[in-house]
């Protein structure tokens, strides 16, 4: 499965959990939370309703294996790209390929972060549900995890799905309740290593407590983006989560570095013989369109791989800038970047084809495993991102193939993906999703 039950008993996978769009995170600062609300609910194909089944007095109770435990809102806040406080209205059930998925419409009663407004009401799922057995359902969840219920008012922090619903980070680990008093809290299961590391969390008690740590971090998250690769490989040799207590932390370190510098110094050989330097948009995949600017990492990673930011200069005062169609055709981009998780399909707008990225099939698609490189918030939050080394190969490969082709490209990432502990399969699975990403486009 994708999205947020992709990370379940996968215990290589990165701690980049889902698609999370770096962009689509500010779009609360680029276009504020706004007033009156929409309809964004989502009709789940098979769903049904437990009203209409008896209800089974077995509960089957599963466990999960997570790569990463989101201890307090430090956490959550890099990986979510919608954070909402707002009432559960309606529920429906799946059991679709067995797997038991409670979807709740969600309304929207504040916007801290996302695509979202007060009075939406938004679509979210929940692992964890009902089965159908004959006539009965059969209760399923993880950790005994309460299931939503009508009525119950939440604080999500969330990240897109698929197909226009939201899902909350580890199921009940983004999810808190909020009582009459506004106080905050989290189901926290009896699983010892899960119970330890939520319990060592440092939130804040009270919703309004929160809400002002999450705008601090929000500013905090636009001030602090590494202005070169070597700063970003700085923060990340700072903070070293990633190597195993068991393991000689220096040599990893040092075989960590090298990979990084080893896969830099070839880009940038490789670049210092291109000619010419296309334009490039890098664009968050959430309409209106929202495009990185000049201040932005991703900025970093289009001059490191040959080629120009064509809004580096274009009416952004901040880091980011939202961008309408005319502006689209206006600045008509030689590329474009787009994610594969994009909530738009170039379909929908005739534009595209009237663009040169459009008419040269010049657009390029981020697959899902690898969004993170170019999308990635822990660069902006002091820990820095190994991808974006593999991010600048990729871009240099596919605009720049006269000096690096593709065959180089995989070649030097497999190398990098294996040169230190834990991140082989992260990366090996990226390196493929490249290239069947290569082999649609052909």
């Amino acid at each position: 499965m994708k999205g947020c039950f992709a990370n379940l008993n996968m215990k290589k996978k990165a701690t980049y959990l889902f698609p999370v769009l770096f962009l689509a995170l500010l779009l609360l600062i680029a276009t504020g939370c706004g007033n009156g609300g929409d309809d964004k609910t989502v009709d789940v194909p098979g769903c049904f309703s437990r009203e209409d089944y008896i209800l089974s007095d077995t509960i089957a109770n599963g466990t999960a294996d997570y790569v990463k435990i989101y201890s307090d809102v430090y956490d959550l806040y890099p990986d979510s790209t919608t954070i909402v406080v707002g009432t559960v209205e309606d529920l429906t059930y799946s059991d679709a390929d067995g797997i038991a998925t409670t979807y709740y419409d969600l309304l929207v009663e504040d916007c801290w972060e996302g695509n979202v407004k007060k009075g939406d009401r938004i679509t979210v799922a929940h692992n964890g549900g009902f089965v159908r057995n004959g006539n009965t359902l059969i209760k399923e969840t993880i950790y005994n995890t309460p299931l939503p219920e009508k009525g119950d008012y939440y604080l999500l922090f969330l990240t897109n799905w698929c197909s226009g619903t939201y899902c909350a980070l580890n199921t009940f680990m983004a999810r808190y309740y909020i009582s009459k008093d506004q106080t905050l809290y989290r189901f926290v299961p009896d699983e010892p290593y899960i119970k330890s590391e939520m319990d060592r969390g440092e939130d804040p008690t009270k919703l309004d407590e929160m809400k002002l740590l999450v705008l601090q971090l929000s500013e905090s998250f636009l001030s602090n983006q590494p202005a070169s690769l070597e700063e970003n490989l700085n923060l990340l040799l700072r903070w070293e989560p990633f190597l195993d207590s068991n393991q000689d932390s220096q040599s990893l370190t040092e075989a960590y570095e090298e990979a990084c510098l080893t896969l830099l110094e070839k880009t940038r050989l490789a670049v210092k013989n291109t000619t010419e330097k296309p334009t490039v948009l890098i664009l968050s995949g959430e309409s209106p369109f929202l495009a990185a600017g000049g201040d932005t990492f991703q900025n970093v990673i289009i001059e490191e791989a040959g080629c120009r930011n064509v809004i580096e200069n274009y009416n952004c005062k901040g880091n980011f800038v939202t961008l309408t169609e005319n502006d689209l055709l206006q600045l008509n981009p030689d590329y474009i970047i787009l994610p594969d998780t994009a909530s738009y399909r170039l379909s929908d707008y005739p534009l595209f084809e009237q663009m040169t990225a459009g008419m040269n099939n010049q657009i390029i698609r981020i697959p899902f495993a690898c969004e993170h490189e170019f999308y990635s918030l822990n660069v902006s939050l002091g820990r820095g991102d190994s991808g974006a080394f593999l991010a600048v190969a990729f871009l240099l490969s596919n605009i720049h193939e006269s000096v690096y082709n593709r065959n180089q490209f995989v070649a030097d990432a497999y190398c990098f993906a294996t040169a230190y502990y834990g991140y082989e399969e992260m990366y090996i699975e990226e390196i493929e999703a490249y290239q069947r990403q290569w082999e649609e486009t052909a």
